[in-house]
Order: structure tokens, then sequence, then C-alpha cells
């Protein structure tokens, strides 16, 4: 089966839904899936990012022409946007970073504090928050307006407009089934939100989302002052991760940073050699055990024959 020719290619992608474009591009070579990815418009190679699954994406990304690839990220979900970031290398990150706007550069700065296994290393700062005095008709004009640009809109967070102090939370569907004049304060009465904080661990996030059916939990500081949100995918990605970082270790094996097919051979030698010794060194023991073990059956059944014969 010949490969597909780089125009077929680049027409499938560009009409392909995201999760079957990272198929394709995660089943070809680094360099072909560059140059496909270079003839799209980049909302389409936006939207094949922000899609959980891609694998390289940092490498993809630094491979493309710098203003190419920062208009790239400048599309992504800001927590997509600094997963991608921390793993580029510190030359290309700065590069690209002086190619920003400088609030998108202060925000990724201020999110790449946190460790990756943090709460929040993982958490977007696209959420919608207001403060409890809006109706819940502003609420939902407010959230035409700008929920386009956030990643999630099933939350408001209410939050003082001084301090940025978490007040209280409300669904959209309660805020589609309140009075249009409600304060969202009242919307929200009587319960505390769910936080967690910046430094707790993205197993924490899921153990909270998970017991409390959240679609998201924000974050907040010591003052309970909102930093950012973190969404259901964000945890089932950094789970799926971890998990598979785990299965690899229980096998004896370090954990590859990149498909079979696209590693080299010294790379994937120097990842699975240590277990391929000892495999090899196990199977010639016990080649040795069993013929060992054959051999003194043997004796023993040449033994009762010649015993008998006597």
């Amino acid at each position: 089966m010949q490969p597909l020719g780089t125009s077929v290619l680049e027409g499938d992608l560009a009409r392909a839904h995201p999760a079957d474009a990272i198929e394709t591009l995660n089943a070809i070579g680094i360099d072909a899936a560059t140059a496909a990815l270079a003839t799209l418009k980049p909302d389409a190679v936006a939207a094949i990012f922000n899609h959980p699954g891609l694998d390289r994406p940092a490498a993809l990304i630094s491979r493309l022409p710098p203003g190419r690839a920062s208009e790239i990220l400048l599309r992504l979900h800001n927590d997509r946007r600094v997963d991608i970031m921390r793993h580029l290398a510190p030359k290309v990150r700065r590069a690209l970073c002086a190619l920003l706007p400088p609030p998108v550069t202060a925000d990724l700065t201020r999110l790449l504090v946190y460790a990756p296994h943090q709460a929040g290393g993982i958490m977007t700062t696209e959420y919608v928050s207001l403060p409890g005095m809006t109706t819940a008709a502003g609420a939902l004009q407010h959230i035409r307006q700008v929920g386009s640009s956030k990643e999630t809109i099933y939350a408001i967070y209410l939050a003082e407009p001084e301090t940025g102090v978490l007040t209280g939370v409300v669904s959209l569907r309660e805020l589609l089934m309140a009075d249009p004049l409600s304060l969202l304060s009242r919307v929200a009465a009587g319960r505390t939100p769910i936080t967690v904080r910046p430094e707790a661990s993205s197993e924490e996030a899921a153990r909270l989302i998970s017991k409390y059916d959240l679609l998201a939990v924000p974050v907040v500081d010591a003052t309970n002052r909102i930093l950012g949100i973190v969404t259901v995918d964000d945890v089932i990605d950094t789970m799926i991760e971890a998990n598979t970082d785990d299965v690899q270790m229980l096998g004896g094996v370090q954990a590859l940073e990149q498909p079979y097919m696209s590693m080299g051979f010294g790379a994937m030698l120097r990842k699975r050699a240590g277990w391929l010794s000892v495999l090899f060194l196990s199977e010639m023991l016990t080649a040795s055990a069993m013929q060992t073990t054959r051999a003194n059956s043997k004796r023993r059944s040449f033994s009762r024959c010649s015993s008998r014969s006597s």
C-alpha cells in the first residue's frame, strides 16, 4: 500500500474531525505531519492541538516557522498552550513568547510556575467570572459576548470585583432556570463552593471532581481568590498519561515520550536495553535450569532401568 500523497493528506485533514485528523498525524512521520499542518488554516490546526490525544505537540510546534507557530499558540486554550510551552526547549520558548501579546506571555509565566502534576499546572484561566450582584439576564448576555473565548461556560464563578475572592458558583442549568431578574448571589445562596489549592495534586482535583460530580473545580489561593479552574477533560488527560507511565514502570521499562514508529533506534535501545538484558539473562537461566532438570531425569530413569536389569 502506497503512502498518501501530500496534497491528498492535506485535503483529508482539512475536512476531517480533529479526532480523525489526530489519528492520521500520529500514524505518520513527524516531517510529514509538520508539512501537512503547515498548509492548514491556523484555526483548523488549533482545533487539532486543543483536542486530546495528539502525539508530539511540542515537537510539531517547534518545527513550524515561528510566526506560524505563534499564530497557532495564540488560538489554543491557555492550559494546552502552557503544556506545550513546558515541553519546548528554553531557546524556542523564549523566541515564541517574544511573538505573543504581553498578556498571554504574563499568563504563561504565571502558570508555568506550577508543576504539571499539580492542580495549578493543569488549570485554565479561561472561565466565566461575574460579580454576585449581576442578574441572571445580565449573566446570559455576558456569556453570549465572551463565551467563544472561554474553555467552558457550564459554570459561572462569582467573585468580588475588587479582590477576586470566590463567593459562589452558579451552573448554566441554574442560570437558565432562574428568574431573569434574580441576582446571581441569590441563585448561589446557601452553598459553599468546592475548591482546590494550586499546590494540590492533580489526583486531588480528580477526586473532588468525581466525588461532587463536577465539570470543573475552581483553584483558589490562601485568601480564597480564584486563580483558575481545572476541567474534567484536563483531569482525564492527566490520569491517562499517569496510568500509562505506571503500567510501563510495572513492566520494568522507562516511559516513552513518543510513539514507537517515530522513535529512533538509539533512543529505543536506551529506553529498553536494561529490561531486555534482564529478560535475556532470565531466559538463559530458565533454559539452563530446564536442561539440568531433563538431564537429571534421564539419569534417574537410566539408574532405575539398570537396577531392574541387574
